[in-house]
């Protein structure tokens, strides 16, 4: 099947659908089988259609040329009649006609309500939420903000790439205050975050002092806990106040990602060396190809040559390299590896929920626009 329809037939479609103002379903069929071109595809195609105001109908009688397109009286009288819109899916019909596949796939979904569309516009804004919380929550950002802020301090970067204002909101001439006022919230989040880190220091002492101590309910180490997790709020909301620049985070939360992969990565070789029995050549070319050419840091070889002048057996020199790969990846993150995975899991959680949510907001209109194309 070929990735794209072959566009010297989408040019031809074009072409004809211009001369004539509408193109019927069998031509669009004929030139765009189901073999080559996909409902995804078949979605771009049809939009770019409508934008170049080429109908897509049943039959050429159906079509208006472009010199039959100012209606007479009596058929002006007649469009000004309800007309009934069939909506409804019908049965399954021939899979090799994409056109109507796609039509009657549509026609399943609900016309979007205004209460359906803040229900949806709430998801997608509860998932964005979920995922700058998750990531701005880690020492990665703490680290990556610290250095934003002395990037812009050195003019290194510009301000509108850091935080998302339009033009309007934020003239050329405002750029210099802008820039001042971000630098200025960089460093109060950069001292919330330090008293954030004293409060969690002064309670992991008191912690490891009463160990092995009955816990009581007001161990005095709650109250510090409690005033670090206020510090994160503050630090939470100040960032969001900002109105940080979407690429941003999604920067942030790759580089997040990335390290999570080295460390699952990691933890598939430790198993799979680890195993008293030798692995399977199965198993040993399945976790090769998993690797990708950038899975290899700069540190790997330093690492292999340390293993070399510690253990004989080869199998032990991979084993503790993988360890060292997760260590490493700890440290670059400043977290366990157990918590990475949680954070990304909750990132990955918060994705899938605006993700689906924009998709059921694009089903929707995507069917408004058919159901308005069918009524004219």
């Amino acid at each position: 099947m070929a990735d794209e329809p072959k566009m010297d037939e989408l040019d031809k479609l074009i072409s004809i659908g211009k001369q004539k103002g509408f193109l019927t379903y069998d031509e669009v069929n004929d030139a765009l089988p189901s073999d080559m071109v996909s409902l995804d595809q078949l979605d771009d195609i049809m939009m770019m259609f409508g934008a170049m105001d080429i109908e897509v109908v049943d039959s050429a009688k159906g079509g208006r040329l472009p010199s039959e397109m100012e209606p007479r009286a009596e058929e002006a009288e007649e469009a000004m009649e309800p007309v009934e819109i069939d909506l409804t899916p019908g049965p399954v019909g021939r899979t090799e006609d994409p056109v109507r596949l796609y039509l009657r796939e549509m026609g399943r979904v609900s016309l979007l309500t205004r209460e359906g569309e803040i229900a949806l516009a709430k998801r997608i804004e509860e998932g964005k939420e979920e995922v700058a919380r998750a990531i701005l929550g880690t020492n990665l950002a703490i680290e990556k903000i610290r250095a934003l802020r002395e990037e812009l301090k050195k003019g290194l970067v510009v301000v509108k790439d850091v935080v998302d204002y339009s033009d309007e909101e934020f003239p050329e001439e405002r750029e210099e205050e802008l820039t001042r006022d971000v630098i200025h919230a960089l460093a109060s989040v950069d001292r919330l975050l330090r008293e954030r880190e004293k409060f969690l220091v002064d309670a992991k002492k008191l912690r490891a002092r009463y160990a092995g101590k009955r816990r009581r309910k007001d161990a005095p180490w709650f109250k510090l806990e409690a005033q670090a997790r206020a510090k994160q709020e503050k630090v939470l909301a100040t960032l969001r106040g900002l109105n940080l620049h979407p690429s941003r985070i999604d920067l942030w939360v790759h580089d997040l990602k990335r390290l999570v992969d080295k460390v699952i990565k990691a933890e598939q070789e430790i198993f799979l060396w680890s195993d008293g029995s030798r692995p399977a050549p199965a198993a040993v070319d399945a976790f090769l190809a998993s690797l990708a050419d950038d899975d290899l840091d700069d540190g790997d070889r330093d690492l292999y040559q340390k293993s070399a002048a510690r253990f004989n057996s080869i199998r032990d020199r991979l084993i503790w390299m993988a360890h060292q790969k997760v260590r490493r990846a700890e440290d670059q993150a400043r977290a366990r590896a157990d918590e990475l995975k949680r954070t990304v899991g909750v990132i990955k959680g918060g994705e899938q929920k605006a993700a689906q949510a924009k998709k059921e907001m694009v089903e929707a209109n995507l069917r408004l626009v058919i159901s308005i194309a069918k009524k004219y």
